[in-house]
């Protein structure tokens, strides 16, 4: 039988671990938009 969706503690992690959450929304970025990623990436960088 499967664990339930909000069972799994891979679901829960994000607030526990914030660097995978942001982390996941570079990916989206990445995803979304390679180039708009990559300036972000840059800014960060000069920061």
């Amino acid at each position: 039988m499967e664990t339930p969706v909000q069972d799994r503690p891979e679901k829960k992690s994000g607030l526990e671990n914030p660097i995978s959450a942001v982390q996941l929304m570079e990916w989206a970025l990445e995803a979304a938009s390679p180039m708009e990623a990559e300036a972000l990436r840059k800014q960060a960088e000069q920061t």
